[in-house]
């Protein structure tokens, strides 16, 4: 099953758009698609979080913020396309009006895109990713 992320909400200068953290499952890559009108970056993250019992499941989400918090979140290896000139293989330049297909090895149970943008306030945004299995679409 794959796990979708994503938001088409315009950031003000600086500000940070955080992903809820999603499930990889079975999945063994990170896709997605990125469009902005300013410039900024991506980070795809992954990590193995703590986990916390809810009786009958009733404060899941809020189970899933106090994961997010507590997460060792880590870039994701190997991201296509790298940055130039850097070691940082998943944190992703994004130039005004580019827009940029990227994909990434899946290697931890949980998943989320981090997205900051740049100095100028956006007025068009898309970002959308999924975690999938080899051979599906």
């Amino acid at each position: 099953m794959a796990h979708w992320i994503g938001t088409h909400t315009p950031l003000g200068k600086g500000k940070v758009y955080t992903s809820f953290p999603a499930q990889t499952d079975y999945a063994e890559y990170i896709s997605g698609t990125i469009y902005s009108d300013q410039e900024g970056k991506l980070e795809i993250q992954q990590a193995f979080l703590p986990v916390y019992a809810s009786e009958g499941g009733e404060n899941f989400e809020e189970d899933i913020k106090k994961w997010a918090e507590e997460g060792n979140w880590a870039l994701a290896p190997g991201a296509i396309p790298p940055v130039e000139g850097t070691e940082e293989a998943s944190k992703i330049t994004v130039k005004a009006g580019e827009r940029i297909a990227f994909k990434c090895f899946a290697v931890a149970p949980y998943w989320r895109l981090v997205y900051t943008n740049g100095g100028v306030d956006q007025k068009e945004f898309a970002l959308e990713a999924r975690a999938f299995e080899r051979g599906r679409i």
